[in-house]
């Protein structure tokens, strides 16, 4: 098993010399449901516990990368997990670290909460399911302008053309990569835009009440 060096220092901090925020970032997964996107869990979290969402952010970006690690190797249990975990820490580890029966006993009681936590699972498989497709969504704009219409040789404009930039940013290779692309738009376009989110939202809240009739768990 290889983990970042990054994601070895987090798990350092928080599992094997751990503080108070350890607790209470572990006492949280019981409390807070699953969510269709890890950001939306890291402020969850950060609501219960008081930690600052940041944190949370990166501690979720380790902790669901091993959940899904250990799922796609299919390990046969968690403890072969954490102690597959704890030798590439140990491994790595400075020389003023200790990794002892005592800190390997201490991980273990810590890190085996959050590898069986069903809110990490159902959140990491949710995730993958969203970043399995090319492109995922990640941000928009509208660049509004104004342009002349110059003929012949004159320098006063015939009329002006308003013109709508639209501007998508996407995520893929798993949300690896970050990509844009542009799009020009009349005010027609707007309204055939306009149109085609409407219907989407229609037939998205339309879905919830079918959930809701079935009793269906949706993230949000």
């Amino acid at each position: 098993m290889q983990i970042p060096r990054d994601h070895q220092r987090l798990l350092r901090e928080w599992f094997v010399t751990p503080n108070e925020k350890t607790a209470l970032f572990i006492s949280a997964l019981e409390k807070v449901a699953p969510a269709l996107d890890p950001g939306t869990l890291a402020q969850a979290i950060a609501t219960t516990t008081g930690i600052v969402r940041r944190d949370v952010e990166d501690l979720l970006q380790v902790v669901l990368s091993l959940v899904g690690t250990v799922a796609l190797f299919e390990l046969p249990s968690h403890e072969d997990a954490m102690e597959r975990i704890f030798e590439v820490l140990a491994k790595d580890a400075g020389t003023d670290e200790t990794f002892d029966d005592a800190a390997r006993a201490r991980f273990y009681a810590l890190v085996a909460p959050v590898l069986g936590s069903r809110t990490l699972e159902v959140t990491s498989k949710a995730f993958r399911i969203i970043s399995d497709n090319p492109h995922t969504f990640a941000a928009s704009k509208t660049l509004s302008e104004m342009r002349p219409i110059f003929i012949e040789d004159g320098l006063v404009p015939a009329a002006w053309v308003i013109l709508h930039q639209l501007k998508v940013r996407y995520f893929s290779g798993g949300r690896k990569e970050l990509g844009e692309f542009f799009v020009a738009l009349d005010r027609d376009d707007l309204d055939v835009l306009k149109q085609a989110v409407e219907r989407a939202i229609e037939k998205h809240d339309k879905l919830l009440q079918v959930a809701a009739v079935g009793s269906l768990h949706v993230l949000r």
